[in-house]
């Protein structure tokens, strides 16, 4: 019978959690509300306020991280933000940043802590799987359209545009309709939007053999 494993010590415990923190590309940061200081974890060379954060970050990124970090000073119970940055080698490098604040009371200023977690492979790979299915895609002879749950399409393939005659409409749903000119089989009765097959298919009903005529 082998002897029970002893408890590690405090400070090997917290040891064994750094060292899964970097294996995981994990950084715990802490903001200082007095001073507006960023903390790390560890000594990784990240910018230590968050306008140095936000002169980092792609244009696109920096009123949603500035908001974002807003949202976890003023008391949001969990918030998570992502953005892309840029570090000194030039490299874009891809994060997700989750946190909340510190002290019960609105009033609190004690700041915010989290975790800021590094996905850049996670977002390489997945750039390079968006590539190969467009690729797929392209030698279709079909039209396909991928739509977001708003109703705004992401993905299209070259099959699909020119069926509709120009490129995919950014638009709420309620619209395809009438920018795309979809009629009934008759080519006159207007279809109704909340009947057509990518409507249908967002609120989770199937659709088979269905006549539309798309005028262009």
């Amino acid at each position: 019978r082998s002897a029970p494993t002893a408890f590690p010590s405090q400070t090997e415990e917290q040891e064994c959690i750094a060292r899964a923190l970097a294996v995981s590309k994990i950084t715990v940061w802490e903001f200082d509300g007095c001073t507006g200081d960023i903390r790390y974890q560890r000594p990784d060379s990240y910018p230590s306020t968050v306008d140095g954060w936000v002169n980092t970050l792609y244009p696109d990124d920096q009123e949603r991280f500035r908001q974002g970090f807003q949202r976890i000073v003023g008391g949001c119970d969990y918030c998570e933000i992502e953005f892309r940055a840029i570090d000194s080698d030039g490299m874009i490098r891809n994060y997700i940043l989750r946190g909340h604040k510190q002290g019960a009371e609105p009033d609190d200023n004690l700041g915010a802590m989290g975790v800021l977690i590094d996905v850049t492979a996670s977002a390489q790979r997945y750039g390079e799987q968006y590539r190969a299915l467009e690729r797929v895609l392209s030698t279709l002879g079909h039209g396909v359209v991928v739509a977001d749950i708003a109703g705004n399409f992401t993905i299209s393939n070259p099959a699909a545009e020119e069926l509709l005659g120009w490129g995919p409409f950014t638009g709420a749903n309620d619209d395809w309709s009438g920018n795309y000119s979809i009629f009934f089989s008759d080519g006159v009765t207007p279809y109704p939007n909340e009947q057509l097959p990518l409507a249908r298919a967002l609120r989770g009903e199937v659709t088979e053999c269905m006549d539309l005529f798309v005028r262009r």
